[in-house]
């Protein structure tokens, strides 16, 4: 999307993906390593998700 975001909301962007995804699934998304740490892993069906959590946080 080309956007910049600060830490905190990349915090909010993240609750916000991980509860719809549990709405969708039943089930908070996997974790795998990225990095030297460990991030929640989308499929490519759910980015949706992740694209409506980023409006909603950033507000584009």
């Amino acid at each position: 999307m080309g956007l910049e975001v600060s830490a905190d909301r990349i915090l909010h962007i993240e609750m916000y993906a991980k509860d719809a995804y549990k709405e969708r699934h039943g089930k908070l998304p996997s974790r795998q390593n990225y990095r030297n740490t460990q991030a929640y892993a989308y499929h490519k069906n759910d980015l949706d998700i992740l694209d409506a959590a980023i409006n909603q946080v950033v507000g584009v």
